[in-house]
């Protein structure tokens, strides 16, 4: 465990024995799928730029609320654009995907849960039928099979034959609103179960949403009630992988130094949760870091994706 913060975390290791358990949901947010596909912020400076909505400065792209609004204006000012958007960037058939991908497909994980829109996770279960349940999307939830390795696309599944249209897909404020401000839904009942009776690791998240934090925070208090109404009873862990943090060079983008007061900021923020942060070093932009730790646990060694016309294969 690791102290230097000041906040209490977890190690990579101690992550691997929950999810050797068999009893651990892996979480997956957009880090994990960017690149190819786009991150949030970026996703949204896309829809902005294809709408005709004026794109902000950087730091307003980084308060996930403002995200949120600047969907809605997106979709309010030119929805037939907005939604042609989302389908030029996720409809296609994907033609590169993560290697992190097809190692948590490996892991025994009781099911997967995403955030994203992308049908990278979807691929996984094309190429691998007999390790995964069903797949589920957003209005058909059910959290009865989460023992059965089924993937929930939480927010919508946009791919060749699942073209994004209203109520396909939660992106923008009034989205989520309508989506987790109701009525107890699936939705809700999927992810407060999960959160409150298995143990959660989250990949590529921040939980930056009002209403997605919201829906934790009331599990959390449920776990706590359980634990006070039996002796000795103890609510599973949760856990979120993230990257070292480190100070940029202002000229150059260049990483130069640990930064241990960004770390106990985001720690802070997943411990209100109840969710204990394990870290790695993440090596370069796409994060290889994690790819590397991920494949110690299956001992697999990653290989390098390389054309065939490389210089050295004429040689």
């Amino acid at each position: 465990m690791n102290r230097s913060n000041g906040l209490m975390e977890k190690s990579l290791e101690d992550v691997r024995q929950v999810i050797l358990s068999g009893n651990c949901v892996a979480f997956i947010g957009s880090g994990l799928s960017c690149p190819p596909y786009p991150s949030w912020r970026k996703l949204v400076a896309d829809l902005c730029n294809a709408c005709g909505v004026s794109v902000p400065f950087d730091e307003d792209l980084n308060d996930a609320r403002k995200l949120l609004a600047l969907a809605d204006d997106c979709k309010t000012k030119n929805k037939t654009s907005y939604y042609s958007k989302l389908y030029e960037i996720f409809g296609t058939p994907p033609v590169e995907t993560r290697f992190i991908y097809r190692m948590l497909a490996k892991l025994s994980f009781c099911s997967y849960i995403t955030s994203n829109y992308d049908p990278l996770l979807k691929s996984e279960k094309d190429h691998e039928q007999r390790n995964f349940g069903n797949i589920y999307a957003l209005h058909s939830l059910p959290s009865h099979k989460l023992e059965d390795r089924s993937i929930y696309y939480i927010h919508g599944l946009i791919d060749q034959s699942n073209r994004p249209q209203d109520g396909s897909v939660i992106l923008s404020a009034s989205d989520f609103l309508q989506a987790y401000d109701g009525a107890e839904n699936g939705l809700k009942r999927l992810l407060h179960e999960a959160y409150t009776y298995k143990s959660l690791c989250f990949f590529g998240c921040s939980i930056g949403e009002p209403q997605l934090r919201y829906v934790f925070e009331q599990a959390l208090r449920t776990r706590k009630e359980i634990e006070s109404q039996y002796t000795g009873a103890r609510a599973p862990d949760h856990f979120a992988i993230r990257p070292y943090a480190y100070r940029k060079d202002t000229e150059c983008h260049e990483a130069y130094e640990r930064d241990y007061a960004a770390e106990q900021r985001e720690n802070e923020t997943f411990l209100e949760l109840g969710i204990r942060v394990a870290r790695y070093e993440p090596v370069n932009d796409k994060h290889s870091g994690l790819d590397r730790e991920i494949a110690k646990w299956l001992e697999i060694t990653p290989q390098p994706i390389r054309s065939g016309f490389e210089p050295r294969e004429l040689t």
